[in-house]
Parts: structure tokens; sequence; C-alpha cells
């Protein structure tokens, strides 16, 4: 490195130049202007590769869009080579997305030239809009499926779509033109799979554990139904966060109710000693009860008994 003192030749002091130190402002706006690309890429948002000052949809300030971009929009390899280098995207990639800036351009082009065309002329305007809520009112959305899913049916034609949506800061689903109700169905399940957390808790199916306790891997559920037609009687308790719990509440349904409990099926209800005593026996061999005859038993297990008969 020569000397600070020495005079550099053209050559020298381009070299020196080159190696100085990038400042933390300059540092500060590539990153910037990384992220501004990061962010159009991920949205595809081509129409924002332009400056911001006319408030036309760029994201880019003036400035850095005449120093970084406007070149590299236009085709010199230098400023694409430095484009490519503070974006740390492939030169193809950024050709690519300039390619559909252009195409983002003329619709909004068109778009403008058409509100110019018809600027002033309130007539026109007026009956474009009336147009369109007249075509907005062709498609209705006629009914709820089912949590997430909607019917919508256009007036004029008859055809019949299903959209499928689902409200959540951390995974929404907004997808339309479904052409039938299993493939929404199917485009719903696999969004509640890929995302278990959109599920409530506790409201999965309730599955039967043990007679008139229910679970469904959250909390439990008693629900003891005695009799029949007129005479039925439902005893029900829900939310119960654990099984000693529901089980002390359904015992308690059982012995607040024995009028109900004791009725049996089998004549005017009450069985015949020869097929308690059969089945008090088959029970004892199976170890359920403790005696082989019915009368020693006690209450329960002579509940379990006439139960078996029913």
């Amino acid at each position: 490195m020569p000397s600070k003192y020495t005079k550099l030749s053209p050559k020298q002091f381009k070299e020196a130049y080159a190696n100085r130190k990038t400042s933390s402002k300059t540092l500060q706006k590539e990153t910037e202007i990384k992220k501004l690309f990061d962010h159009i890429f991920k949205l595809k948002n081509w129409g924002g590769i332009r400056g911001s000052r006319r408030n036309t949809g760029g994201v880019f300030p003036d400035d850095w869009f005449r120093k970084h971009i406007s070149n590299a929009i236009k085709g010199d390899l230098k400023t694409l080579k430095e484009l490519s280098r503070i974006t740390g995207r492939k030169i193809n990639e950024l050709k690519d997305a300039f390619e559909k800036r252009e195409i983002s351009l003329l619709k909004t082009r068109s778009i403008a030239a058409r509100k110019d065309f018809f600027k002033g002329n309130k007539d026109v305007i007026n009956n474009l809009e009336n147009k369109k809520k007249n075509n907005e009112k062709h498609l209705k959305i006629t009914e709820r499926i089912e949590k997430n899913i909607y019917k919508i049916t256009n007036n004029k034609n008859s055809n019949t779509k299903y959209r499928v949506r689902i409200w959540s800061e951390k995974a929404p689903l907004e997808r339309g033109d479904i052409s039938s109700l299993t493939e929404a169905k199917n485009i719903k399940s696999r969004h509640l799979k890929d995302n278990p957390e959109l599920i409530p808790i506790g409201r999965s199916k309730y599955k039967t554990i043990e007679k008139d306790i229910k679970f469904n891997g959250y909390n439990y559920i008693v629900q003891v139904s005695r009799g029949s037609n007129n005479n039925q009687k439902i005893f029900y308790k829900g939310n119960i966060s654990k099984l000693n719990i529901a089980r002390d509440v359904r015992n308690r349904f059982v012995n607040d109710n024995p009028t109900i409990i004791n009725k049996s099926k089998i004549g005017t209800g009450k069985n015949k000693l020869q097929d308690l005593n059969r089945e008090t026996k088959h029970q004892y061999n199976e170890g359920k009860v403790d005696f082989n005859v019915y009368k020693p038993l006690n209450s329960d297990q002579k509940r379990k008994v006439r139960d078996k008969l029913k």
C-alpha cells in the first residue's frame, strides 16, 4: 500500500478507493434495499419495483431507484451485478422480476387511461358503477354448508361454486371457485391437519369409555338414561376434568334414582329367583360378585345381576 503522503496515480487511487471500508450509512441503505426486494418477491408485488414519489405503488425512495435499479431494468450489466450483490439474488432472477414488472405496469397504465378517459363524465362513471353493482348481485352466498364452508350460487346462470374461509392470524385460508363440496371439505381438512392449532380444544367427538361415561380427549361427560318413551329420564353433566369425578357423578345419579334403575324389562319388574341365581353364579365364576347365590349380595352387586337380565 503506498504511503498516504505519496501522490497516487489514477490506477492506484482507484484501487485504494475500492479497498476502503463501506460506510455504515451505505450498508444500512443496501440492507433496506435487500429487505424491500425480499418483500416484493414474497408477495409477488412486481409493480412495486418503482419510485414511491408519485404514490403509484412503488416501494423504493426515488433516489435509490434511480441510482441502483433504473439502469438495471434497462439492462446495464454493471448495475445489474451491483444490484445482484446487494439483494443476494441471481441476475436472471432480477431480469425475470423486471419482465413481470412491465406486465404489472401495463395493467396500471390501462386502468389509469380508463380513468382519464372518463374523467369529468359523471353519467358514464355512474353507469359503470351501477353495472358493477348489478354484476355483484348475480353472485350470492346462498347458505353456510358447515363451519368455514360456503355455497355460492350465480343467480344468472345457476352455477354453484364453494368457498373455504378460515379466519386466523397465524394460518388464514381463503379459497374460492371450488367446483364440488367434497373438494372443499378436502381443502379444509388438509389445512386443519397442517395447522392443528386451529382445532378448538374440547370439541372432538366423544366416545364411550365405560358405562354412562364419555371422553373426547380433553374432558368427560356423564349421561345416564333410564326408562323409555314418556317415562324416560336423562341425567347429564358435562365438562368434567377427571375420570374419578365423572364416576362419582354417575354413581350419585344412580343412587339418587333407585326407582328408575331397579325397573326390569322382565315381567312386572321382578325377575324370577332361578334367573337371578343363574346369572349370579355366572358372575361369581367370573369374579364379579362375592357369592354364587343372589340373596346375600349387596345392593351394587344385585344391580349388576339385574342389569344383565334386562
